[in-house]
C-alpha cells in the first residue's frame, strides 16, 4: 500500500504540464460521455498540451499521434 502511495506522490510531483494534460483528457472523455458539444475545444486543448508533454519526453511517434489529434479536434470543432 505505501509503495502504491509513494507512486501516486511521485505522479502529482511531475510536470505541471502533464497534469494540465491528463486533467484536460479525462475532463474531455466525461464531455463526450455526456455529448457535451465542450469536449471538442477541451480534447483540442489536450492535444496541444500532450504535443508539449511527448515533445520534452522525445517521444515523437506519441507526438505525431497528437497532431493528428489536433487536426481531428479542429475538424470536429468546426
Amino acid at each position: 500500500v505505501t509503495e502504491f502511495l509513494s507512486n501516486v506522490a511521485s505522479y502529482f510531483t511531475s510536470s505541471p504540464w502533464e497534469l494540465i494534460g491528463a486533467a484536460s483528457g479525462l475532463l474531455c472523455v466525461w464531455l463526450i460521455i455526456r455529448e457535451n458539444i465542450w469536449n471538442w475545444p477541451v480534447g483540442l486543448a489536450y492535444a496541444l498540451v500532450s504535443l508539449l508533454v511527448f515533445y520534452n519526453a522525445r517521444l515523437y511517434a506519441d507526438l505525431v499521434l497528437h497532431v493528428f489529434y489536433v487536426f481531428m479536434n479542429g475538424y470536429g470543432w468546426y
